[in-house]
């Protein structure tokens, strides 16, 4: 049996961050040893990035043009198209798209038709996003999109990762069947989070830290911290971003219009030592995601003893169960109602910090790389395809 042939698709994603996209497919990298080669569809510019953030990867298809990795429409239609026009030769066991949108997708096939690898999907965010968090105009577009991606995945996918039952259970309500969709997970290093020391004395009541965009709910957080200094006025929330010049401008102007500008701290992204010590600084992690399907940030804030608040979605039960707090989805009020409770009591904010303490740290880098290496190996020798090394 060879090493296994992998290729990677991935557009639509952001220069400067490291989010969940971006750790998952570095550890992943990591983790395979030699048992697996990648290969990386994708932009130029993002794939330099992925490889500063450790992620290995040979690079396949690159498309050049310096603007196009931008997350917008125009950006992902121009790449989608560009790939399409490109000729996909060679042997490979694997085609994986790295998400569920159809930028993804669509070029996924496209190599799946000419090289015979088998297409693998994985959905990272909710299969069918929620209105709330978008304007209807991008909600409508992005609706489309999915079920674009959902009527390719039933023709063409031979396998579609899920991180959480909700999202198994939406895809075969779609009519995709149930022995193509296997679980993967995410996962946390304990080791590099346990030696940063816990903080004594915390800085701040809460922390966010992602993206700067709407459907991650950051105006939400806005408008509930304000709610929040109503009780207490001097409540400090850290935010720590990545985003663009555009977005932080706007968000240092709604921060004025609400006159919350000392009791919000945003900045720009932190990582490693620096991101977990400002973590176990703050007594809460908030995040008012709606379109979240695992959120790795979640499950950092956790492994550091920080209990987490989030709006209520049902991808993430299966994952933390009543190991955090859910306010309902799109209520500012209830969300700054759960924020207070546990600022106020001490003992409660405790103990919620060790439950999700205990409920994260089964999820581990080694175990969810080996699960999933196995599930992709099967799939490939498995079924009978085999390439030379």
């Amino acid at each position: 049996m060879g090493r296994l042939k992998i290729i990677w698709v991935r557009f639509g994603t952001r220069f400067g961050t490291l989010g969940g996209s971006i750790i998952l497919k570095r550890e992943f990298s990591r983790g395979v040893g030699g048992k697996a080669q990648i290969y990386f569809v994708t932009h130029e510019v993002i794939f330099k990035w992925n490889r500063i953030f450790g992620v290995k990867a040979i690079p396949l298809h690159l498309v050049k043009a310096a603007w196009a990795w931008k997350q917008d429409t125009v950006a992902t239609l121009y790449s989608m198209l560009r790939t399409l026009f490109h000729l996909f030769k060679g042997e490979y066991h694997i085609v994986a798209a790295r998400s569920h949108y159809l930028h993804d997708v669509l070029p996924a096939v496209w190599i799946k038709l000419q090289t015979r690898a088998r297409l693998t999907v994985y959905v990272f965010s909710l299969v069918i996003p929620k209105l709330g968090g978008w304007s209807l105009s991008d909600w409508l577009l992005v609706l489309v999109q999915h079920f674009l991606s959902v009527l390719l995945m039933k023709m063409f996918a031979d396998l579609i990762f899920v991180f959480n039952a909700h999202d198994r259970v939406m895809l075969e309500r779609l009519g995709i069947r149930s022995e193509k969709i296997r679980f993967t997970y995410g996962g946390v290093d304990l080791d590099e989070i346990n030696s940063v020391p816990e903080c004594e004395k915390k800085e701040y009541e809460a922390v966010y830290f992602g993206r700067l965009s709407r459907s991650k709910g950051v105006y939400d957080l806005l408008e509930t911290w304000k709610y929040v200094t109503e009780t207490k006025p001097d409540a400090k929330l850290l935010m720590f971003c990545s985003g663009t010049d555009e977005e932080f401008r706007e968000m240092r102007e709604r921060i004025t219009r609400l006159s919350l500008e000392k009791n919000i701290v945003l900045r720009g992204p932190l990582f490693g030592e620096e991101k977990y010590r400002m973590i176990k600084s703050s007594k809460l992690y908030v995040n008012p995601s709606y379109v979240d399907s695992w959120c790795l940030a979640a499950t950092e804030a956790a492994a550091c003893r920080t209990p987490v608040v989030m709006y209520y979605l049902s991808t993430y039960e299966s994952i933390y169960g009543d190991a955090i707090v859910m306010a309902k989805t799109g209520d500012k009020r209830d969300l700054a109602t759960k924020i207070l409770h546990l600022l106020i009591n001490e003992e409660q904010r405790r103990r919620k910090a060790e439950e999700a303490y205990e409920q994260v740290k089964q999820y581990t880098w080694k175990r969810a790389v080996s699960q999933e290496l196995a599930v992709l190996t099967d799939l490939s020798f498995g079924g009978g395809k085999k390439v030379q090394s």
